[in-house]
């Protein structure tokens, strides 16, 4: 059943919840040292309070994945250790971008000195050319003057945001979403995150119906946020999902009518899989520039905004590149400005260049790659129907891209002991109170669990997820042999008398 609608809102005041219905908090604050990350390190006093804001810690399921990489599961020196599937990358095809990179041409003298700070103009040609193709499909021509760089996905956000809104206004955000929106929002824009639920009974579909509802809700606050965007994760992260081509084109419409920029997060358009498992009604992706191009339109407009990044599509989370494609000129000038905060190396896009611009390779990469996926996704989806813990038969949202499957371990929630969930809302600090708030210790009980199993995962409050009992599994971060062994420690876990490695 769906629950009732609620907004939660996050700002960089406080610390970034860990929400149950209504949006608690999890009770943690700043970031500490030593093993206790809610101890404000010391010289905290000595802050800005905009510094003090900046010193909450990262989630626990973050913290735990930075942890546990000194503890790494391998089947023959280290069958004890921890299997990740808590942070979003591909491993699966490391090797070939690593392999390309390793091969790129020698970098000219000329590459060492100041250039654009929003790219360069041959990264920002191949990069034009590849999303005329991929995003627009070949229906207009992207110009690289509209295509800009800065470190990372996560920058781009942060700028454009920046750039957009004001210091308390918000952005509209379905969820579950992907944490790291909140914090890209957030952390140094001061722009807060709203929620905006979507119908676990459709297997969370981003709807414009869900949007409404979440803009009447706001509006209907004491004091509402003023929004001045909507942003949309397609394909979805975490739910794998791909928006209809009717869909896209109506939330485009929706947020004209209201006014607001739409930025459309994208990163993940060349990893779709070839054969999606558990039936995905949709797996064509078509980007919001497609659906533009086939309502007429020869561009984005001056409202709606593309990002994209080489951290997901091509394994580069270290490299650092991400991308933001605006035809609004005072957006493009402002941003080719403040990237000079947060450019992109030059050694770096000029590797990217030479991988971008060599066609053969690029084809070959980006068809192997979705292979990779598409074979990993159904082993983890095998793994998941066949392992039964608790006896319980496992299922999840069909993905139909990405990395994830978002899985609804519920039938789990029954399965902790009550000492398992006192203490999970004691470590939470949310009080139990027999009502459906509970629900969300139960399901931090189930988390910690699996994290005692060695199997680290995202809990879906961290997602904000409004139906407590669903898990981000990242199948792309671990080989397949690895998935099938987190699924058999699972099962041993929720045993009448757990076994844990």
């Amino acid at each position: 059943m769906h629950r009732r609608l609620r907004v939660a809102v996050w700002r960089p005041s406080s610390p970034p919840p860990t929400p149950t219905p209504g949006g608690d908090a999890d009770g943690s604050s700043g970031g500490g040292d030593g093993d206790d990350p809610t101890r404000p390190p010391a010289g905290a006093a000595t802050l800005s309070a905009r510094g003090r804001g900046l010193l909450s810690p990262f989630p626990e399921y973050l913290r735990l994945a930075f942890a546990a990489a000194d503890d790494p599961y391998d089947a023959e020196t280290n069958p004890a250790g921890y299997i990740s599937l808590s942070v979003a990358e591909n491993r699966l095809s490391a090797d070939l971008i690593a392999d390309h990179l390793s091969r790129r041409p020698p970098l000219p003298p000329s590459a060492l000195s100041y250039g654009p700070m929003c790219g360069t103009p041959a990264l920002r040609a191949a990069l034009a050319s590849l999303f005329s193709s991929s995003l627009a499909a070949g229906k207009w021509v992207i110009s690289p003057e509209a295509v800009q760089l800065s470190s990372g996905a996560g920058a781009v956000l942060n700028l454009l945001v920046s750039i957009i809104a004001d210091a308390g206004d918000g952005v509209l955000v379905p969820t579950p979403l992907y944490y790291g929106f909140v914090r890209d929002f957030g952390s140094r824009a001061d722009v807060a995150t709203v929620a905006a639920p979507m119908d676990p009974t459709t297997g969370f579909a981003i709807t414009v119906a869900g949007l409404e509802a979440a803009w009447q809700a706001n509006a209907a606050r004491v004091t509402p946020v003023n929004l001045r965007a909507v942003v949309v994760c397609n394909p979805g992260n975490p739910t794998g999902a791909i928006m209809p081509a009717s869909e896209v084109a109506a939330v485009v419409a929706w947020g004209r009518a209201k006014g607001i920029h739409l930025i459309f997060d994208e990163i993940y358009v060349h990893s779709t899989f070839d054969s999606p498992p558990l039936g995905a009604k949709n797996h064509r992706f078509v980007s919001v520039a497609e659906a533009l191009a086939d309502a007429g339109q020869d561009g984005l407009g001056e409202d709606v905004h593309i990002v994209w990044s080489f951290s997901k599509d091509f394994c580069g989370n270290a490299l650092r590149a991400g991308v933001l494609i605006t035809d609004n000129r005072a957006v493009r000038e402002v941003f080719s400005t403040v990237t000079y905060f947060s450019s992109v190396a030059v050694d770096t896009q000029a590797a990217l260049t030479a991988l971008l611009t060599d066609a053969p390779a690029l084809d070959a990469y980006i068809t192997e790659n979705r292979r990779r996926l598409s074979s990993a996704c159904a082993a983890a989806v095998d793994a998941m129907v066949s392992a039964r813990p608790a006896g319980a038969t496992i299922t999840a949202v069909p993905p139909a891209a990405g990395f994830f499957l978002w899985t609804d371990l519920r039938p789990l929630l029954a399965a902790v002991s009550v000492a398992e969930v006192k203490a999970a809302a004691a470590a939470r600090g949310v009080p139990l109170t027999g009502g459906p708030s509970d629900e969300f210790a139960r399901e931090y009980a189930v988390f910690r669990r699996l994290v005692r199993a060695k199997v680290l995962v995202t809990p879906g409050a961290q997602c904000y997820c409004e139906q407590a009992g669903w898990f981000r599994f990242c199948f792309a971060s671990a080989s397949e042999a690895e998935v099938r062994v987190a699924w058999a420690r699972i099962t041993d876990a929720f045993r009448p008398v757990p076994v844990y490695p």
